[in-house]
């Protein structure tokens, strides 16, 4: 049995702690690599975010750009 990355751990950590928040993930490209994008959605502006690789990109709905 071979252990986790420390790197990997903590992306797993973030991905339970996302989802507990109402985060749905999908693949955004095919593979088990492949790009995530995940989206929270609670009546109002929508919540996004993309983690590729070592990089997460996030867009908060409610940063008061929204009428």
């Amino acid at each position: 049995m071979r252990a986790e990355s420390p790197d990997l751990v903590l992306a797993k950590r973030l991905l339970d702690e996302l989802k507990l928040r109402g985060f749905e993930f999908r693949r955004a490209a095919p593979g088990v690599d492949g790009p995530l994008v995940g989206n929270r959605s609670n009546g109002g502006p929508v919540d996004l975010i993309q983690i590729d690789g070592s990089v997460a990109i996030v867009s908060l709905g409610g940063n008061g750009h929204h009428r």
